[in-house]
């Protein structure tokens, strides 16, 4: 019959075996891509205020969120709060190289101020990018610079693919009188702990206390 001692240390042994066989198989996602205008979209700085949302144009000094459009009229990008935006990847490496060249879709979403149902403040999940298999959820938004001219935006993301796991990662989005781009990185291969491996975590942590505790 088993003691509650040599109990409490099964659960610890077997918490932390199925926690570190399961960080053995873990394969995170590592690369990078960046993504551009696909024909007839634009990315359009917006400030709204009472419900009115109105495109900055080249003065990104009063911006408060980002309009993915594929309207143009006269050659004039038009806002479309709450529609999403096509994008295609230009550039990509490591398990990004999936995408590249491939057409997706990203949402809107605020970076100042409360936000709103058309432009929505991360944490987004799912989020904007859709493109393949690639989903990418926006976790957090940092205003870098915001000027007349320039607004750069970094942020923390999480990426999925099939078969790989949920990894974290970061994106940067730069607009000047020069142009904008958009670029999203998971150089670093960092895993997002699963559920279950949360839970495994804590259960070997109680085990490990229970012996303790019951040793003294």
């Amino acid at each position: 019959m088993f003691s509650r001692n040599k109990i409490a240390v099964a659960i610890a042994t077997i918490a932390l075996i199925g926690l570190f066989s399961g960080s053995a198989q873990a394969i995170p996602i590592i690369g990078d891509f960046s993504i551009a205008n696909a024909g007839g979209s634009a990315w359009v700085p917006i400030q709204f205020d009472g419900g009115v949302y109105t495109p900055v144009g080249a003065s990104t000094g009063n911006a408060d969120a980002i309009d993915f459009t594929t309207l143009i009229v006269g050659g004039i990008p038009v806002a479309t709060p709450g529609a999403a935006g096509t994008f295609v990847v230009n550039s990509a490496t490591g398990d990004f190289l999936a995408v590249l060249g491939l057409f997706g879709f990203i949402d809107d979403f605020a970076f100042a101020g409360p936000g709103s149902l058309d432009y929505p403040t991360p944490p987004l999940f799912p989020w904007e990018v859709i493109v393949g298999s690639l989903l990418v959820s926006l976790d957090s938004v940092t205003i870098e610079l915001q000027s007349a001219t320039s607004l750069v935006l970094t942020g923390d993301v999480t990426f999925s693919m099939p078969g790989l796991d949920l990894t974290a990662g970061t994106f940067t989005f730069s607009a000047n009188q020069s142009g904008k781009t958009f670029s999203f990185s998971a150089s670093e291969g960092v895993p997002v702990p699963e559920p279950a491996t949360l839970s495994l975590v804590g259960l070997g942590l109680v085990g490990l206390a229970v012996a303790r505790r019951i040793r003294k």
